[in-house]
């Protein structure tokens, strides 16, 4: 729990930094003027380790100049068959993510190219459901975070593709986990221009 509530106020501390940044180097962001740029996407990702997850990322954020807030729902699952036994397992695992990305739009000369960086905060919630000789079902929920990066390719004015990957770490039963996580997806641009 010390772990949880400290991971909250670093998430806290993080985002506060943040809008800190941006008010100070820019006019504040008021309710006449909207972000530069929000959007919405959705992803195939896969995950390596044990239970090796493949499922899909949902992500929205409100972007103002190279700095973006993003929040980011993943759901995977797989099931589990074990040799010459019928016992059957079916993990599922969903992440709610939140935090700042960092675009970085100089860096190819081929403007349509944009790589962003990311350091997201959140929850993380797994069960396992077992069926056969040993049943029976557990979960867990832990502190999780999620650093990496890729890039986005703007085809249109308000279509783009998106490759990442990324370190994911989650805290479960008292223990650390790391896993590589990686995919692409399509995102969906709102401009005010």
């Amino acid at each position: 729990m010390k772990t949880l509530v400290s991971a909250t106020l670093l998430s806290l501390f993080v985002l506060v930094l943040v809008g800190t940044g941006i008010a100070q180097s820019n006019p504040p962001v008021q309710i006449a003027t909207p972000p530069s740029y929000a959007n919405v996407g959705i992803a195939f990702m896969n995950t390596t380790g044990n239970p090796g997850l493949g499922g899909v990322s949902a992500f929205g954020g409100l972007r103002y100049k190279s700095v973006e807030l993003v929040g980011e729902f993943d759901a995977g699952a797989n099931n589990i068959n074990f040799p010459d036994t019928i016992t059957k397992a079916k993990l599922r695992q969903q992440d709610y993510l939140f935090g700042p990305r960092v675009y970085f739009a100089r860096v190819f000369s081929n403007p349509r190219f944009t790589p962003f960086a990311q350091l997201l905060f959140g929850m993380s919630h797994q069960s396992a459901d077992i069926t056969g000789v040993s049943a029976g079902s557990s979960s867990d929920t832990a502190y999780a975070w999620d650093f990496g990066g890729g890039v986005d390719y703007r085809f249109s004015k308000h279509w783009a593709a998106r490759g990442r990957a990324s370190a994911v770490r989650t805290h479960f039963t008292d223990d650390n986990q790391t896993h590589l996580r990686w995919g692409g997806g399509i995102v969906y641009l709102f401009t005010r221009h």
